[in-house]
């Protein structure tokens, strides 16, 4: 398969890095999906040629904690006295609806988005996993979107939900997911850690 090449011209470019200068106008070269070159002037003759004048090409940025699977329930404004009354709502009324297809809508959602405002990668921390297929509907949603990600699994908040899946299921999907070329790997959420111990003390009991 021919590898993709595109050349981005005379933009701003700021690396981040203190063994790359930045550019006050520079090109820089992509070959397929890595950064090959990063000069005042590139000449590229198999290129897709780019005018970047007057924008800025940085890393994307890091959203280190999101709650991605929220996705489908932005922009609600719920009349809420404290944080436990929002909870309550978008947990136990809300959350503990989700099918396996509106955990995919969210999260996508909310890749597509993160992608859109120059996040490239995010943490999502996921305490709505309701079982095996809500946790492959939110892999999936992310390695979709094309967005770097760490999912991090979790246990739902609201009291409907007993004892999920996770705690026989991670090593399958570290299995599938956590290999060294992936763009998404997976965790696991602090509240699961803190559930897993409550079940496995009630189990000993």
């Amino acid at each position: 398969m021919e590898k993709r090449v595109t050349l981005f011209q005379n933009a701003i470019i700021l690396t981040m890095d203190e063994s790359v200068p930045n550019l006050v106008k520079g090109d820089l070269l992509v070959r397929d999906e890595r950064i090959e070159a990063i000069a005042s002037h590139l000449h590229v003759d198999d290129a897709e040629v780019v005018d970047a004048t007057g924008c800025i090409i940085m890393p994307g940025f890091i959203d280190a904690h999101h709650h991605v699977w929220l996705g489908v329930q932005r922009r609600l404004m719920p009349n809420c006295s404290d944080l436990f009354a929002y909870i309550e709502l978008v947990a136990e009324r809300m959350g503990s609806k989700y099918r396996p297809i509106d955990t995919y809508l969210s999260t996508k959602l909310t890749a597509v988005a993160s992608l859109d405002a120059g996040i490239t990668t995010i943490l999502d921390a996921a305490h709505n996993t309701r079982g095996p297929e809500h946790s492959d509907a939110s892999l999936d949603a992310l390695r979709d979107s094309g967005i770097r990600s760490l999912h991090m699994a979790g246990a739902p908040m609201d009291k409907q939900f007993v004892k999920g899946h996770l705690l026989g299921d991670l090593k399958r999907l570290a299995a599938k997911w956590n290999q060294a070329d992936g763009l998404g790997t997976v965790g696991i959420h602090r509240e699961f850690i803190t559930a897993a111990a409550r079940w496995i003390m009630e189990a000993k009991l």
